[in-house]
């Protein structure tokens, strides 16, 4: 595999979007 930022970036953004919704859901349940 090749380490490049685009491919950091594509593992990095679905992880920051589970984080919210996450914290949505969180937030959702209260």
């Amino acid at each position: 595999l090749i380490s490049s930022p685009v491919s950091a970036s594509a593992v990095d953004i679905p992880k920051v979007r589970f984080d919210e919704i996450r914290l949505l859901l969180a937030f959702d349940q209260k």
